[in-house]
């Protein structure tokens, strides 16, 4: 009997010796765990918190710019930035729209010059031409009226007209009708003088 009592060899002792080694290894990781999860609520909490005191800040500095008039909110500086946007945006058509116009009369006036550069100099002797081929034209005027003792005639443009009268309106009151038929029609001389009258 005493031999039934005895455990077989090499027998059942291993298996409970794991049981306890598995289960010590359980409760060490079981605490790992539980300390891992109290040092991320540590962290949450102090997360947190820093979060209420950068709220805090923020909340007393918007009070004290507030108290100084300064404060603005996010939707206030967009509205103004949109504001200086479309106010830069409508500026910058108006001067598109003076550079064309601006361009027109440049062409014009370029086109009345080449014109009346062309007629001054047939007037010119020959010999004459070629040296005063680049010249200015108020100097060309004078070397046509000194060559042939006769008055520069204006350009009368390529209708053949011949000049009209002066006109009364001031240049920034003309239409751009009447500022091509008045560079068509007066030389340049009148022309920078009705310019600069205004």
């Amino acid at each position: 009997m005493a031999d039934e009592n005895k455990p077989p060899e090499g027998g059942t002792d291993q298996p409970e010796g794991d049981a306890a080694k598995l289960s010590k290894e359980l409760e060490t990781l079981k605490s790992q765990l539980a300390a891992e999860k109290a040092e991320r609520e540590k962290l949450e909490s102090i997360r947190k918190e820093l979060e209420e005191t950068r709220q805090a800040a923020k909340e007393r500095e918007r009070k004290a710019l507030e108290e100084q008039g300064q404060y603005k909110t996010v939707s206030e500086m967009q509205a103004e930035e949109l504001k200086r946007t479309k106010e830069s945006l409508e500026a910058l058509a108006k001067e598109k729209a003076e550079l064309e116009a601006l361009k027109v009369d440049a062409e014009k006036w370029s086109a009345y010059q080449t014109e009346r550069r062309k007629v001054l100099l047939e007037q010119l002797p020959e010999d004459a031409r070629a040296a005063l081929e680049n010249a200015d034209i108020t100097v060309l005027e004078t070397a046509v009226s000194l060559a042939g003792g006769k008055s520069a005639p204006t350009f009368s443009g390529a209708s053949g007209r011949k000049p009209s009268g002066g006109t009364d309106k001031k240049w920034s009151e003309m239409t751009m009708a009447e500022r091509d038929e008045f560079t068509r029609n007066h030389d340049q001389n009148q022309l920078r003088k009705k310019i600069a009258e205004g």
